[in-house]
């Protein structure tokens, strides 16, 4: 079986969102990344506001308490600081005055929005964050359902600059039949750059890969799981284009 993989979107970092809960609760949830062959993890808790507010420094402070206590159980799991960032009219000011934190200091930021979000509404925030430099990453694009069904605007969003991640449950059937095939429909288009856990808890949610993994190699082929799961998050966190 295929390892090596990189989730860059999950909220593993406890006590900062509504993700683990406890250390004890991470590291029951880093055992379950490493069991489904990921070695490097990009902890990108929440920021939304009026929920979730705690800012760059005091969230680095929290990561960097995490990934000492961790490292000598998972020496083998690599770890970076990201965010995910609830679309808002303020955050280009707050990126700009880093006071969020961008996906391992580069300029890719994961930004996700509301579910009724209309696609053009997605497509223009999009465009505001690329104005003022950043490289967005749509995260989970299926739970946008007036984009997710419009394969044009998507191709139109790529074409601006931006990139799109669905999440690993999401491939194997969480979201329903329809949603897996749409997605399958994507990837065969090239539309998808990245697949994430997006994880928040040991349970249901938990950094569950394998089986996503087993269901691309099997329609796309070991090379397409290798592009989405290593050689994209890699390109992406040493900042360069996709």
């Amino acid at each position: 079986m295929l390892n090596g993989f990189y989730d860059i979107h999950c909220h593993i970092l406890p006590h900062v969102d509504d993700g683990s809960k406890s250390t004890a609760m991470s590291k029951e949830m880093l055992n379950i990344a490493y069991e489904n062959g990921i070695r490097h993890i990009v902890l990108t808790p929440h920021y939304t506001i009026g929920r979730f507010e705690l800012t760059r420094e005091e969230i680095y402070d929290q990561y960097q308490l995490f990934t000492e206590k961790v490292q000598e159980d998972f020496p083998e799991i690599e770890f970076f600081f990201g965010r995910e960032i609830f679309f808002g009219e303020e955050i280009m000011e707050f990126l700009q005055d880093d006071l969020i934190s961008t996906m391992n200091d580069t300029d890719y930021t994961l930004i996700e929005f509301h579910p009724s979000a209309t696609a053009n509404y997605i497509m223009q925030s999009l465009y505001k964050v690329e104005g003022v430099g950043y490289i967005p990453i749509l995260a989970h694009i299926e739970r946008y359902p007036d984009l997710f069904s419009n394969t044009k605007m998507i191709e139109q969003i790529i074409e601006s600059g931006a990139y799109i991640q669905v999440n690993a449950s999401s491939v194997t059937g969480t979201l329903g039949n329809s949603v897996k095939k749409q997605i399958i429909k994507l990837m065969k288009k090239n539309l998808v750059h990245f697949v994430a856990t997006d994880a928040h808890s040991n349970r249901t949610r938990g950094p569950y890969l394998d089986e996503c993994v087993k269901y691309i190699e099997k329609k796309l082929g070991e090379d397409y799981v290798k592009r989405l799961l290593i050689e994209n998050p890699e390109r992406m966190l040493n900042n360069e284009y996709i």
